[in-house]
């Protein structure tokens, strides 16, 4: 994971940021009831570091089986075309919060998860164009196999 330094000699491994204001849709800012900090110290973050510096939290062992696996089902070759890339990104992102929910105990019966799933599914349709995929199969992703 780089910095916007080219030289390939810093990484960002962790960033702080201070969540103190509502954008609305005029770009007015108005402050939060309660303003927080998000540390942005990601598990994937900690995997790339760990793992000899990977370059995107996409290319960590865990992440790139399901990255591959997504790339195999679309018939495209990661790292080949940056429009399919991109998509084959967004799929495996969305496996992964699909994991979490579960592992979550999200389930039919949690409260809000219609909106959630619904919000969650919307994408799916529009990487699946992207890569012209004419089997839209990734629910396979969640199998593993």
């Amino acid at each position: 994971m780089r910095s916007d330094c080219d030289c390939g000699r810093f990484i960002e491994l962790w960033n702080l940021v201070f969540i103190q204001y509502h954008k609305d849709e005029d770009g007015n800012y108005t402050p939060l009831e309660r303003p927080g900090i998000d540390t942005g110290m990601g598990l994937e973050r900690v995997a790339a570091v760990l793992q000899g510096g990977a370059e995107t939290i996409f290319d960590t062992d865990e992440t790139r089986v399901v990255r591959d696996r997504a790339a195999q089902l679309a018939c495209v070759e990661y790292g080949a075309d940056h429009q399919s890339d991109v998509a084959i990104r967004v799929i495996t992102d969305h496996v992964r919060a699909a994991a979490f929910m579960v592992a979550d105990g999200i389930s039919r019966q949690t409260r809000d998860v219609d909106m959630f799933c619904a919000a969650f599914s919307d994408g799916l349709p529009d990487m699946e164009d992207l890569l012209e995929s004419r089997d839209p199969s990734f629910h396979k992703l969640l199998i593993r196999s």
